[in-house]
């Protein structure tokens, strides 16, 4: 016997967990749910598992417009740098994001400054943040 994910049963999976069985036990969760969000750990969790519910099953990267919702999604409202991280992703030569270069843009948003100044061009960053720091850098300076 081999389970099946699905997006329906990955909702009815976290429907169980949070007890609810009906749309308003739902609604009452919205205010704790939301809270989960605010703590780092669990929203790291949170955003790691949106990488796998997002791709399709039998792909091992995300299609770069599938990426770019899910990262206004969960960053969009947080991360200063997301508009400008959005429009180097809209004109970039990317067409998917692997696992990889997903965690990486997490850690990204959450240490480097939004003015790049502490961005180590030695550090072990994905070439996709690289490339995103080095077409930002050629933007500021025009």
């Amino acid at each position: 016997y081999q389970r099946v994910f699905t997006p329906t049963n990955r909702l009815v999976n976290s429907c169980s967990t949070c007890e609810c069985d009906c749309t308003e036990k739902l609604q009452s969760k919205f205010d704790f749910l939301r809270s989960q969000l605010n703590d780092i750990s669990s929203f790291k969790n949170i955003y790691r598992y949106a990488f796998d519910f997002a791709r399709d099953k039998d792909q091992r990267s995300l299609d770069i417009d599938t990426a770019k919702s899910m990262l206004a999604l969960l960053l969009g409202r947080t991360w200063p740098l997301f508009s400008v991280f959005y429009q180097y992703l809209e004109q970039s030569k990317y067409r998917v994001m692997n696992k990889d270069q997903w965690y990486n843009v997490l850690e990204f948003s959450r240490t480097v400054h939004a003015d790049l100044s502490n961005y180590d061009e030695d550090g072990a960053w994905p070439v996709l943040l690289d490339e995103f720091v080095e077409w930002q850098k050629v933007r500021q300076a025009s």
